[in-house]
Formats: structure tokens, C-alpha cells, sequence
């Protein structure tokens, strides 16, 4: 996303703030673009699930605390996050111990791992992938003991997050929910104390982020732009995001 394109999708959404029933014709006015302009950037707004169009121009947005269940968010963003999931493989190494977290991406990922020849261990509290990386023999895979949460296809609670305090691993795979200069957050405060953990007993961080998650803020922030290693994405983060992850000297990989 341009640096134009940034400045005015904050614009767009002080003026909604002010005025949820704010008309197309009188946001183009006052940002000074085309009516289509302001169209695109609210079909962009409403793909990545930062605000909901009413006809006629209307709009209000999504609460913080608002999240779909992983089949849905399955459905979102399918082509970016594959690529991410693909490239993510690629950064673990044979013989290494990895933490994966739970969720669409980590889903992908593990669906990766089915067919990769690594020797590694994956621990993790996500239900579906664990069945997908057991499939593969050389993958020894340790799912976490917990409370299952059938729609969000993972394990939590104290037995979960207990369990994971025994192991140190090479590396922690982790997905977020938005990521702005301030960190990573996540809506589920049950997945930000598993991943605030997996990050702590590991060597490196590895973020799989697609570029929808850029700039949103959510509600419970689980590290800081400092705690990452690595993050793999479908777009490189541009402005202030973009600033702050080099200045806090994290690997920036572009999927192919």
C-alpha cells in the first residue's frame, strides 16, 4: 500500500468515526478523490474485516473484540496466506524443534509439513494440523493436553499452557490477528497467553502475516516489535509498520 493510499485510508476512517453514516459523494469531497477512489477503498476496508459497507455509503466497524471462527477465516485471504505458509516452511531446518501456534495460517502450514522429508518435532495445541503433521513419519508431533474448542480447532486453558512450559524449542511459529508499530495483538486472550509462552521458550521468532493484518489493532497485544526474528509475508509492510519493524531489526521476507 502507497504511503498516500495509507494516509488516506486513516483519514476515511476518522471521518466514519465522526460520521457512520457519512455518504460516498461527501467522503470523496472532503478527501479531495473520485467517488470510485473512495468505493475501492471501502472494499478494501470491508475485505479485510476493518469495517462493515452499508448501501448507500454507510459503514460502521468491526469491535475489537470481534473475531469469525477458523472455518471462515479459512475462507479469507486463501492465495497470500498459502504463499506465506509455503515460504514458512523454508525457514525451519532439519532436526530443529518448532512450536506451532493454532489458526488458518498454521493450518496451511502444517499442511505444508505433510509432505516435507525434515527430521523435526512440532509442538503445538492446534488440533487439525497436529492430525496433518502426524501423517508425515518423519514429523514427531506432540499435541498439547487442554479443553478443545471445536470451532477454533485448538486445545486451552492452565493444562495447555503448563504443558508447553516444559519444552524449549528452536523456533516458534506464530500468527496474529493485527500488527501495528505497537506489536503483535491478538483477538482470543486463551491463544495470546499459549503464544506469549511459545514465544518465551524459544530461540526465534517466525510471524507469518498476510498484509490484511497490517495496522489493525485488536484486542490484547501478546510481544512487541522487538520479540520478532522473522516475519514472512505476502506484501512488505509499508509506513510507520514498516519503519519500525527495521528499526527493531526484523527479518522482512516477502513470500514468492
Amino acid at each position: 500500500m502507497s504511503e498516500r493510499k495509507t494516509e488516506r485510508h486513516k483519514r476515511l476512517i476518522a471521518e466514519i468515526s465522526t460520521n457512520p453514516m457519512i455518504l460516498i459523494r461527501d467522503l470523496a469531497e472532503t478527501l479531495g478523490v473520485s467517488r470510485e477512489t473512495i468505493r475501492r477503498d471501502f472494499q478494501e476496508l470491508n475485505r479485510t474485516g476493518r469495517l462493515h459497507r452499508r448501501y448507500g455509503g454507510g459503514a460502521t466497524f468491526t469491535p475489537i473484540g470481534f473475531e469469525t471462527n477458523l472455518e471462515a477465516r479459512s475462507q479469507r485471504m486463501i492465495k497470500e496466506r498459502q504463499r506465506v505458509a509455503l515460504r514458512s516452511a523454508d525457514f525451519i531446518n532439519e532436526h530443529e524443534v518448532i512450536f506451532m501456534c493454532s489458526g488458518s495460517t498454521s493450518l496451511l502450514l502444517a499442511q505444508v509439513l505433510q509432505t516435507v522429508e525434515k527430521k523435526i518435532t512440532v509442538i503445538t495445541n492446534n488440533l487439525p494440523g497436529s492430525i496433518a503433521l502426524a501423517s508425515n513419519p518423519s514429523i514427531r508431533t506432540i499435541l498439547a493436553p487442554g479443553q478443545v474448542d471445536y470451532n477454533e480447532g485448538f486445545l486451552w486453558g492452565h493444562d495447555t499452557t503448563e504443558y508447553l512450559k516444559k519444552f524449549h524449542a528452536d523456533a516458534a511459529f506464530v500468527t496474529v490477528d493485527g500488527i501495528t508499530p505497537e506489536g503483535a495483538m491478538e483477538i482470543d486472550p486463551r491463544t495470546a497467553w499459549v503464544m506469549r509462552i511459545m514465544i518465551a521458550q524459544s530461540r526465534r521468532v517466525v510471524m507469518m502475516v498476510d498484509h490484511s493484518k497490517f495496522y489493525q489493532a485488536s484486542l490484547e497485544k501478546f510481544c512487541d516489535i522487538k520479540d520478532i526474528h522473522v516475519m514472512i509475508v505476502d506484501r512488505a509492510p509499508d509506513g510507520e509498520l514498516g519503519a519500525a519493524l527495521r528499526q527493531a531489526g526484523v527479518m522482512i521476507d516477502v513470500a514468492p
